[in-house]
């Protein structure tokens, strides 16, 4: 990182952002070197990101081909104000990471990311979630393999 002032190198700093975020941005690059990012929900645990979506489309085409991808989240965005134009900024936590997606087909590991995931959201850890409804649900975790933390215009993060 370039501004090693504004890095967060600690990792349960890192991982109370990833927790707090809502959306996750995940980039790849399709076949012809095209870059696709998309907005996800996902859950967090033990080093790895989990993601559910539909079996088909343009993120599974890419992601089957190269699943390799780099992502992205930040929390507590606001404009940092200035009297001059171009001294504007942005006050904010961000993640940015890289990792290897793989595609979960074992309904007790959908069942857990899918649980993994609804956690994050709502708190609870026991939603009933059928057979039925995971069978053709595409889950996909992302293995991290490399994690940054920025802060800009916080001293700190509580």
């Amino acid at each position: 990182m370039r501004r090693t002032d504004k890095e967060i190198t600690d990792r349960a700093t890192i991982d109370r952002i990833l927790h707090e975020a809502e959306v996750l941005r995940v980039a790849m690059v399709d076949a012809d070197r095209r870059p696709y990012l998309i907005p996800v929900n996902f859950g967090y645990h033990q080093n790895s990101l989990f993601i559910h979506s539909a079996p088909e489309g343009t993120k599974l085409d890419i992601l089957r081909v190269s699943p390799e991808v780099c992502f992205e989240v930040d929390i507590r965005a606001e404009v940092h104000q200035a009297e001059q134009a171009c001294n504007w900024s942005m006050k904010y936590f961000s993640v940015i990471g890289f990792g290897t997606v793989s595609f979960l087909g074992d309904i007790a590991d959908k069942r857990q990311a899918v649980q993994t995931i609804m956690k994050k959201y709502s708190g609870r850890d026991d939603w009933p979630i059928q057979d039925a409804v995971l069978i053709p649900l595409s889950v996909w975790k992302i293995e991290i393999r490399s994690l940054t933390g920025k802060r800009s215009k916080y001293e700190s993060f509580d």
